[in-house]
């Protein structure tokens, strides 16, 4: 009886943790289109937390082809803003915040792609970041990571390079 009641106890145990598990999994969504379409060259301007005023372009790429979509199904591309003292780099949990709330999506769901021109060359210099949540639920610092060209079309579903 008492291996009866011990086996019991292990198949709801895994149950249980199976469960949890599957609810910590993200959970795939979609963004109207006209979302994805108002966000093709959106302006942002901000004040930066070092002082003056930044600015930048964003524009919204679905890219549900990539491996991870199901993690993170949209990319966000950020074009430095003419005129900026500094790169927009220093304020990427800023953007990234005010961005998924503008969404309504977790900055966590989204890959941010910042773009840079190189001088003398034409070719764009493009940095991923992407961002957690600690354990009380805020926003940590992104991981950086420079993207080749064909990681820059593999998240914007071939249409940048």
């Amino acid at each position: 009886m008492s291996r009866l009641v011990s086996l019991l106890i292990l198949v709801l145990a895994t149950l249980l943790t199976a469960s949890a598990t599957a609810a910590q999994q993200p959970q795939p969504f979609t963004l109207p289109s006209a979302t994805v379409q108002e966000w093709q060259g959106y302006a942002l301007t901000w004040r930066s937390y070092n002082g003056g005023t930044r600015s930048a372009t964003a524009t919204l790429y679905d890219n549900t082809s990539r491996h991870d979509s199901d993690e993170r199904p949209y990319t966000v591309v950020l074009v430095q803003g003419e005129g900026n003292r500094a790169p927009i780099t220093e304020d990427a949990k800023y953007l990234a915040e005010i961005i998924g709330r503008d969404l309504g999506v977790s900055p966590t769901r989204l890959a941010f792609l910042f773009r840079f021109a190189v001088e003398d060359t034409d070719r764009p210099l493009t940095i991923r970041a992407t961002f957690r949540l600690s354990s009380s639920g805020n926003l940590m610092s992104p991981s950086w990571r420079v993207l080749s060209a064909e990681e820059v079309e593999d998240y914007t579903d071939r249409q940048l390079r």
